[in-house]
């Protein structure tokens, strides 16, 4: 069941995007049983949606009700249970009430609440303590950090790419563009708010003016006579890969000034480390690789 539409407001298109998991978390009071639908409707709670418990495929049952499962006694029909249901499934089944003819329609309930009424407090414990990701060891570098706490929350928004960028903004369609208000040339994204807008680049060189130096210092260690025993096992990958059958030169070329090597460290994962391989140049780059090569 779905609630999306081709054309909607934002806040329908949200309200449709999490509607699935909603419907997961509700339960349904049995009843006469007429409103229920047996195999996708969540009617005993221990179980979830019965398809998934069902020894033939749900869709060819689609006509079944719960009635059909029940005998003219007001019970339940165990033959009819097990041809339809396994064992463990069955269990459960028997332990809810069969419907009533004469009881009202059946209701839904919020799983989550003694009262079984929905509560928006448990709606978010519920979403949180599921959706929240596995703690990682930056989250306490963030929170350490020995700054006024308005900058160690704008570096948490930073990481988990939930400041307002301009591209955020246009797929919220809260702006006209996506593109970079400073220099107008690429979307604003989180990183190029923080790192690649030319703009910002200048920035960062007021600040860090040693950082040349420091790449020109990678290099010189990377060709140093102790780089195979280095400390830092990337410098030794490099000196292996050095090592090789091939004749490999390493310079230091700054990344605004070649376009393909700025994509690739776009690229990166900023929580692994790791050397990569790659036996074929990734898409995002292979226009500006195909670009170089008309040029020589």
């Amino acid at each position: 069941m779905t609630i999306a539409r081709s054309s909607c407001t934002p806040l329908w298109r949200a309200l449709s995007n999490g509607w699935e998991e909603f419907l997961s978390n509700i339960a349904w009071s049995v009843g006469n049983g007429n409103s229920i639908r047996l195999y996708s409707d969540i009617w005993v709670p221990t179980l979830g949606p019965l398809y998934q418990h069902a020894l033939a495929n749900p869709n060819s049952l689609d006509a079944l009700s719960i009635s059909d499962f029940v005998n003219r006694d007001g019970t339940w029909s165990m033959p009819m249970l097990h041809r339809h249901f396994n064992a463990p499934a069955i269990a459960h089944i028997i332990g809810i009430r069969c419907p009533d003819p004469l009881d009202v329609a059946g209701r839904a309930m919020w799983r989550w609440t003694s009262q079984h009424t929905f509560a928006l407090k448990s709606a978010y414990m519920h979403l949180a303590s599921s959706h929240w990701p596995p703690r990682q060891t930056i989250w306490k570098l963030i929170w350490r950090m020995a700054i006024p706490q308005r900058l160690r929350l704008f570096l948490w928004l930073a990481y988990q790419h939930k400041i307002m960028t301009n591209a955020t903004r246009y797929c919220r369609n809260l702006a006209p563009s996506p593109t970079c208000p400073l220099c107008g040339n690429l979307p604003e994204s989180v990183l190029h708010t923080l790192r690649d807008c030319v703009d910002v680049r200048h920035l960062w060189s007021q600040i860090l003016p040693d950082a040349v130096q420091h790449c020109r210092q990678a290099i010189d260690l990377i060709y140093s006579n102790v780089a195979s025993s280095s400390m830092l096992s990337l410098v030794r990958d490099i000196t292996r890969l050095r090592r090789m059958d091939w004749e490999i030169n390493i310079i230091w070329v700054p990344r605004d000034t070649n376009r393909a090597a700025d994509i690739m460290a776009k690229l990166a994962d900023t929580s692994d480390f790791s050397l990569r391989f790659f036996t074929d140049a990734p898409p995002e780059v292979v226009s500006f690789i195909k670009l170089d090569k008309s040029r020589l």
